[in-house]
């Protein structure tokens, strides 16, 4: 499990030490430094498979398209110091610390207007779910996940080392071929027992969305995927994704996601409460709270107050699995000496830690001022 993550050189989170639980949650004010948390991991990684499957001492890594990322060039990325020698070499440093040891991994670049970085230091072991391979081992789901696909393609990749893709782009697939798989026993929902993966997915929708069965069928013809929803029960028709709402194709690749994780597998997500209802965004967080709390580390980037609720809640229930230690809220903000972060936890009394300003008061602020506004009109 990552314990904590020091990033030198890397964009605004440059000499900062973000702490890490089995469930972190990165939140704050706009472009205050929460993807580059997650960006630094997404990188240490790249690097890690590049070298493992290239067989190179020093691989690189591209900066743009994989994992969605839209990095850029070099300049766009490194931190500029005051030290500038006139050259245009530049480097990056990444500390994860996993199982109370340290792994570096640094990058170098020749030049600023490089779209890669070279692989300077990368550890020759595997360090907890960064390195992880396989199916359910590492997933990054973007906050640019599925668009309504009705139809996906076929991975070539085996069983054993399928992805659901940084967007959901092979979520068809993976139910598709792992929908008879079984599941975790603390993470089957209540009502569905011991049936398989993808009567487990249609139970867990139905506690965000609304009650919902799945079907995917293979077309050999054009070599893809189909997938169509039946809401209603048996009264109900076939659709689309395209003609359902978008809450429901932005939730189920984290319910695939998570129920396909096993214990020492990593789940990053952002903004896991996009297209959902403020009540479904609490339910949200007491999901996640249950994948963290039976192993599967789990890190999100997340602006909703409904979901950190969820996750508040789920730690001082006495039948949820999770710990109130297992949380760290890590809390970003922005001025003009650069990034300030405030570690959050949640205290033996059941409260946070801390409320720093901005830290979801503004339902606060704003109801005080209504108040005041119609009081000055009475």
């Amino acid at each position: 499990m990552i314990q904590s993550l020091r990033s030198e050189g890397f964009k605004g989170i440059d000499g900062h030490d973000f702490p890490f639980r089995p469930l972190t949650v990165l939140t704050g004010t706009n472009c205050a430094g929460k993807s580059s948390v997650i960006q630094a991991i997404l990188l240490a990684r790249m690097a890690f498979l590049a070298k493992m499957e290239k067989k190179e001492n020093e691989p690189t890594v591209p900066l743009n398209d994989c994992y969605d990322l839209r990095l850029g060039k070099v300049k766009d990325i490194v931190t500029f110091k005051g030290d500038f020698d006139g050259s245009d070499s530049r480097s990056i440093n990444t500390i994860i610390t996993c199982n109370n040891q340290k792994y570096q991994w640094g990058f170098v670049a020749e030049n600023l207007d490089d779209r890669y970085l070279t692989c300077s230091t990368v550890p020759s072991q595997s360090v907890a779910g960064v390195t992880a391979t396989g199916t359910g081992g590492f997933t990054y789901l973007s906050a640019m996940r599925s668009d309504q696909s009705d139809s996906q393609n076929v991975q070539s990749l085996p069983m054993s080392t399928m992805e659901l893709g940084s967007r959901g782009e092979f979520l068809m697939d993976v139910l598709w071929r792992h929908g008879s798989a079984s599941v975790e026993k603390a993470l089957r929902h209540p009502k569905a027992g011991q049936l398989p993966l993808l009567k487990q997915v249609e139970h867990w929708l139905g506690e965000f969305i609304t009650e919902v069965a799945l079907k995917v069928e293979y077309s050999s013809e054009l070599d893809m995927l189909g997938l169509r929803y039946l809401q209603g029960g048996l009264l109900g028709e076939w659709v689309r994704p395209s003609n359902t709402g978008f809450g429901l194709s932005y939730c189920l690749p984290i319910v695939v996601a998570g129920l396909m994780g096993k214990p020492g597998s990593l789940l990053i997500i952002d903004s896991p409460e996009a297209h959902l209802h403020p009540a479904a965004q609490s339910l949200m967080g007491q999901f996640l709270a249950r994948l963290a709390a039976v192993g599967i580390q789990t890190v999100i980037e997340t602006h909703s107050d409904h979901v950190i609720n969820g996750i508040h809640l789920a730690a001082l229930l006495q039948e949820h699995p999770l710990q109130r230690q297992d949380v760290v809220l890590n809390f970003l903000t922005r001025g003009a000496d650069g990034m300030c972060m405030k570690s959050i936890e949640i205290t033996p009394s059941g409260a946070l830690s801390e409320y720093p300003d901005y830290f979801f008061d503004q339902s606060e602020k704003d109801l005080s001022r209504i108040i005041a506004a119609r009081r000055n009109q009475a």
